[in-house]
C-alpha cells in the first residue's frame, strides 16, 4: 500500500471549510441570479402593464375608429407604443427598425423577440369594447439595467464575503499553524538536544492535539526517569567497583615485585594486570561521565593556549605509540580559548587517541586551527577507514564502537566523553567522514564568553 501524502491538519480542515464556503457561495449566487431574473421579469411585465394602462386612458374608441388625446404618447422614456388592429396590423406609431409588423395580438402576456441582434420585450393590451390594441416595446438591455445592477451588486457582495472568509481562513491557519509549529519545533529541539527535562506546551483549541501533547509529556517524563535511573546505576556501579579495583591494582603491583618474571605464571600475571588496568580505565571514564551528566564536575575555566595542550598530548602519544604516526600540526600562535584545562586535555587526548588507533601504521594525523566571528575551531583529520553515514551519529553514544575488533583497543566511551565536555563548554563536536577517506573531527567552541558559569 502506497504511503498517503501528508498534509497539515489545519490546512486540511481549512481547505475543506473554504471549499464548502465556495460551494455555498456558488449556490447562493445561482439562486440570487435565478430569483432576480424572475423578479425582474415580473417587474418589467408589471411596469409595462402600468404604462399600457396609463396610455390606454388617452385612446377613445368610436364606431368609425378611435380618437387619441394629446396626452397619448407613442414614446415614453424607453417605451415605444403602437396601435394595432385585432390581426396585429400596424395602424399608428413606429416600430423599432426591422421590427416585425405581423405579430399577432396576445393581450397581457410579456413576450421577447430578437431583431438584428437586439433583444426586445413587448406586451399587448386589447381594448374591451373594440378589436383595437396597444403594443408596448422596449429593448431588453434598457429594461434589464436595474437587473444587471442588482446582479453586479450580488457579485460584489459574494466576492466581499469570500474575501472576508479567505482573510479569516488565513488568519485561522496562521494562528493555529503557529501554535502547532511551535509544538513541532519543541519536539525537534528535544530530539536534537536530547533534553528530556523539557516539556511540550500547547495552548490551542484542538482537544486531540492537547491529548497528544499530554501523552508525549508523560512519555518524556518516563524516559527521563529511566535515563536518570540508568545514570545513577552507572555511577553507583562505578563507585562500588573503584575500591576493589584499586585494591587489585595495589596487590598486582606488590605481587609484581615478588613474582618470578618468567614462565607461564608471569604471563598469566601480566594478562591479569592488563585487564585490571583496562577495567580501571573504564571505571574512571564512567565516573567522569557520571559527574558530567549530574553536573558534579565544576569547571575551572581560564584562558588556555590550545596549541600547547595539543603539543603536549602529541608528545605523550608519540612516546608510547608503536605505530609511528606523524602529527602535522598547524595551529595559530596563542590560540587561546576559555576552558577548563583538565577537561580540554581529556577531550584532545581522546580525539587524538582515536585518530591514531584507527589510522594505519606510519600514517599521518593533521591538526589545524580556525577562527570565525562566532567560534574557535580545532580540526583533527586522520587516514583511517572512515565512518559510514549511518554510524556518524552513533559514534557519540556510550559503548558504541564502529569496529569491534579485539585488535583495536577501546571501550566506546571516549567520544561520549568528548561530546559531553564540549557541551559543558557550550560547544559541540562534529565529524565529516566517508568510507575509505578518513575522518575529520571538529571541536567548536564559542568565541564570545557570556560568563564562567558551569
Amino acid at each position: 500500500m502506497g504511503r498517503q501524502k501528508q498534509n497539515s491538519i489545519v490546512k486540511y480542515v481549512a481547505n475543506y471549510f473554504f471549499a464548502l464556503l465556495m460551494l455555498l457561495a456558488f449556490v447562493m449566487l445561482c439562486f440570487v441570479v435565478f430569483l432576480s431574473k424572475q423578479l425582474t421579469y415580473s417587474s418589467i411585465r408589471r411596469e409595462m402593464s402600468i404604462e399600457l394602462r396609463q396610455n390606454a386612458k388617452y385612446m377613445h374608441v368610436k364606431d368609425d375608429g378611435y380618437v387619441l388625446d394629446e396626452e397619448f404618447l407613442f414614446q415614453d422614456s424607453e417605451y415605444i407604443f403602437v396601435i394595432l388592429d385585432d390581426k396585429g396590423k400596424l395602424l399608428q406609431g413606429v416600430y423599432p427598425q426591422n421590427f416585425p409588423a405581423d405579430l399577432e395580438v396576445n393581450s397581457g402576456k410579456l413576450r421577447t423577440i430578437k431583431v438584428n441582434g437586439i433583444d426586445y420585450y413587448f406586451q399587448d393590451r386589447q381594448s374591451l369594447h373594440s378589436p383595437l390594441a396597444i403594443r408596448c416595446v422596449i429593448e431588453q438591455s434598457k429594461a434589464d439595467s436595474d437587473y444587471d445592477k442588482f446582479v453586479y451588486l450580488t457579485w460584489g457582495f459574494v466576492l466581499f464575503i469570500l474575501g472576508i472568509s479567505v482573510g479569516m481562513w488565513k488568519l485561522l491557519e496562521r494562528r493555529e499553524m503557529r501554535q502547532i509549529n511551535q509544538v513541532v519545533e519543541m519536539v525537534g529541539k528535544i530530539g536534537r538536544e536530547k533534553s528530556l527535562s523539557r516539556r511540550i506546551e500547547y495552548n490551542g483549541r484542538f482537544a486531540e492535539i492537547v491529548s497528544l501533547v499530554q501523552a508525549n509529556n508523560r512519555m518524556l517524563g518516563q524516559l527521563q526517569e529511566m535515563f536518570e535511573t540508568q545514570k545513577r546505576f552507572t555511577s553507583d556501579v562505578a563507585h562500588e567497583l573503584r575500591t576493589p579495583i584499586t585494591v587489585l591494582m595495589a596487590e598486582c603491583e606488590y605481587a609484581g615485585q615478588k613474582i618470578q618474571k618468567e614462565g607461564e605464571v608471569w604471563e598469566a600475571f601480566q594478562v591479569i594486570e592488563r585487564q585490571i588496568s583496562k577495567m580501571n580505565c573504564i571505571i574512571v571514564q564512567m565516573l567522569n561521565l557520571s559527574r558530567l551528566d549530574q553536573d558534579k564536575m565544576k569547571l575551572n575555566r581560564e584562558w588556555i593556549d590550545l596549541g600547547e595542550i595539543v603539543d603536549s598530548v602529541c608528545d605523550d602519544i608519540s612516546f608510547q605509540d608503536t605505530k609511528q604516526v606523524e602529527f602535522i600540526i598547524n595551529i595559530a600562535p596563542e590560540f587561546n580559548v576559555y576552558a577548563d584545562i583538565g577537561l580540554m586535555t581529556i577531550l584532545i587526548q581522546n580525539l587524538l587517541d582515536n585518530a591514531v588507533k584507527y589510522g594505519p601504521d606510519g600514517g599521518r594525523v593533521w591538526i589545524w586551527s580556525q577562527e570565525t566571528r562566532e567560534e574557535y575551531l580545532l580540526h583533527i583529520k586522520d587516514e583511517g577507514k572512515g565512518i559510514s553515514k549511518e554510524n556518524q551519529e552513533k559514534i557519540f553514544q556510550r559503548f558504541f564502537r564502529v569496529e569491534k575488533s579485539e585488535l583495536i583497543e577501546g571501550f566506546g566511551l571516549g567520544l561520549s566523553m568528548v561530546k559531553r565536555i564540549a557541551e559543558k563548554h557550550n560547544g559541540s563536536v562534529t565529524v565529516e567522514s566517508a568510507l575509505g577517506r578518513g575522518s575529520t573531527f571538529t571541536l567548536h567552541l564559542p568565541r564570545h564568553v557570556e560568563g564562567d558559569g558551569d
